[in-house]
């Protein structure tokens, strides 16, 4: 991941690393959301680009939850004004631990 910035990454120096300033989105989630045209995108969180264009949400969604399942990842259904629907888990949950 790049530094924040030349400048203010020399200004913070070691203060900048391990606090959480450089966070990485998680690209384990697939995302079901409305395109303007009215189709319905099917794409990895974090890129700009659809994996697969549908013309009803039912079938995005069957595609991205099939998707979901092969990699273990999480499902993020969006509405038509992006709001989230809801979201489904097929794995990469972390372990349960006692207490």
């Amino acid at each position: 991941m790049a530094p924040l910035s030349p400048a203010l990454d020399a200004e913070l120096g070691e203060a900048s690393r391990g606090y959480g300033l450089n966070v990485e989105t998680n690209v384990n989630h697939i995302v079901v959301e409305p395109r303007p045209d009215g189709r319905w995108a099917r794409q990895r969180n974090g890129t700009s680009r659809a994996a697969s264009l549908h013309d009803t949400q039912a079938e995005a969604e069957a595609a991205a939850r099939a998707q979901a399942k092969r990699w273990h990842a999480e499902l993020v259904v969006k509405g038509e004004n992006g709001q989230i629907l809801r979201r489904d888990s097929y794995g990469g949950d972390p372990k349960r631990r006692p207490g």
